[in-house]
């Protein structure tokens, strides 16, 4: 349970952190440009960041798909952080990214999740839901979209150029049976928690 609680406080102590690197070293050309892709997207890089886990959780890598990644970017070029609830899979990050690095730090937040999933007991849960989509066995497919905003509804917070992130994954994951979980949520040969040995 203490192991728990110092991994929860870490991923949110992470989540500060980006969000105060991020406001301290926003570039001016991107306080010209509210609404701006920059930082550029590298499929290669989040390719790489997916299939990390996915090879410590003993399933096949994904694909970039351009079709995902448009139906992505539409998603994050409307500054919501909501879920869109469509066709595919979906995991949203929001942040004050300056670099691809950033970006990536802040997908790494989703698979962290994998310290509070119950393998014994495998099932969706909120509190797991972007790990539990990035290692879904099933799933092929992936594809991500960018956008700084100036202003993002779904957030309460003070966010003036934050970015949204959306990937998109197909066949989508998270169905909602216990016995899909098991087959496609498979425990990690690696564990990448806070103090796991």
């Amino acid at each position: 349970m203490l192991c728990r609680a110092i991994s929860l406080l870490a991923a949110l102590v992470a989540v500060i952190l980006l969000f105060e690197l991020g406001r301290t070293a926003r570039t001016s050309a991107a306080r010209l440009q509210p609404y701006s892709y920059l930082p550029m997207l590298k499929p290669g890089a989040i390719l790489e960041a997916h299939n990390k886990y996915r090879l410590w959780s003993g399933v096949p890598n994904l694909t970039w798909s351009d079709e995902l990644a448009a139906s992505a970017q539409n998603w994050s070029d409307k500054c919501i952080f909501e879920h869109s609830y469509g066709q595919y899979g979906e995991n949203l990050v929001l942040g004050t990214f300056n670099t691809m690095g950033e970006i990536l730090y802040g997908m790494s937040l989703w698979t962290i999740e994998m310290c509070w999933y119950d393998f014994d007991a495998p099932g969706f849960n909120e509190t797991t839901g972007h790990y539990t989509q990035v290692v879904w066995k099933d799933t092929q497919m992936v594809g991500c979209g960018y956008r700084t905003c100036k202003s993002v509804s779904g957030f309460s917070g003070q966010c003036d150029g934050c970015g949204v992130v959306t990937c998109h994954y197909s066949p989508p994951g998270n169905y909602l049976s216990a016995t899909l979980f098991r087959l496609n949520v498979l425990k990690p040969i690696k564990s990448w928690c806070p103090g796991a040995t």
